[in-house]
């Protein structure tokens, strides 16, 4: 009796092992890949401090890079001192460009070239126009 109740034992043990070895062969995936989260995100833009950095060459723009996510919404807010008077936006998107005479420009979410505008009023001569580009670029952010 003890030989069958050890056979028996063993072939409990056996069913044990192969169903827990069943269990071993379902594969689970962790990932430790970080995902993006859409986001919006506004800058205030200084424009009297960007000014006094001087652009490169007489004549040139100011000219600012942002790279934000493909599912990333980017805005602008102009901050401008007595001195400067805001215009408008030009926004150049790859079609026909389009001008905004609000100052808070909030809805960038593909690229663009971005260019603001403003009246200079500094000094006794007449005003005249000062430009800022931003150029803002997408990338994947999976």
């Amino acid at each position: 009796m003890t030989r069958t109740f050890q056979g028996l034992n063993t072939a409990a043990v056996g069913l044990l092992l192969m169903a827990s070895s069943c269990q071993k062969d379902e594969l689970t995936v962790v990932s430790t890949a970080t995902t993006h989260t859409c986001s919006k995100t506004t800058f205030t833009l200084n424009v009297d401090s960007l000014f006094d950095c001087g652009p490169g060459w007489p004549g040139w723009p100011e000219e600012l890079h942002y790279t934000i996510c493909e599912c990333d919404t980017i805005g602008f807010i102009p901050v401008l001192n007595s001195d400067y008077e805001f215009e408008h936006w030009v926004i150049d998107q790859g079609q026909e460009n389009v001008e905004q005479h609000e100052a808070v420009l909030d809805t960038i979410t593909v690229e663009s070239e971005l260019w603001l505008d403003v009246e200079d009023h500094e000094g006794p001569e007449p005003p005249h126009h000062e430009h800022i580009r931003i150029l803002v670029h997408t990338q994947s952010c999976e």
